[in-house]
């Protein structure tokens, strides 16, 4: 989306566990409220591993594997969802979950299980609309 390519993230990188040997998926829930939904709302999201978003139990669309796997030294993607729809006047939740993905892999045909990048899962994540970044990730 052309809109948010000169983005800067307020959020920060955040991740439930250094430990990169714990194999299971971890999540990230953050509840807030609002008085008035706005007409245009996306969420920009990066995850070093692979998420899933849910807005209100809702998914905001039909991709998996997001945002990709990259060469993680290199680049890393990031994924803009257009949540909007999604959102209701009074309480709202976000709920991404992240996995391991190729960025924490343990074993395979590639040698990932070596490679530079490599470390737990984490996301850096902004609630935005138009005019203001609503919410961010945060320690």
């Amino acid at each position: 989306m052309a809109l948010y390519e000169n983005h800067r993230f307020r959020g920060c990188w955040i991740t439930a566990d250094e430990d990169i040997e714990k194999r299971a998926a971890v999540y990230f829930r953050k509840r807030f409220h609002m008085d008035d939904c706005p007409g245009h709302a996306v969420v920009l999201l990066s995850g070093l591993g692979i998420v899933t978003v849910l807005v209100n139990g809702k998914e905001p669309d039909d991709t998996v594997l997001n945002p990709g796997q990259t060469q993680y030294s290199r680049t890393v993607y990031y994924r803009a969802f257009s949540i909007g729809e999604l959102l209701v006047p009074g309480e709202n939740e976000i709920l991404i979950t992240l996995g391991h993905g190729f960025y924490n892999e343990a074993n395979g045909v590639w040698n990932w299980q070596n490679a530079s990048w490599r470390n737990s899962p984490r996301m850096i994540c902004d609630l935005v609309t138009e005019d203001e970044t609503l919410l961010c990730s945060d320690l």
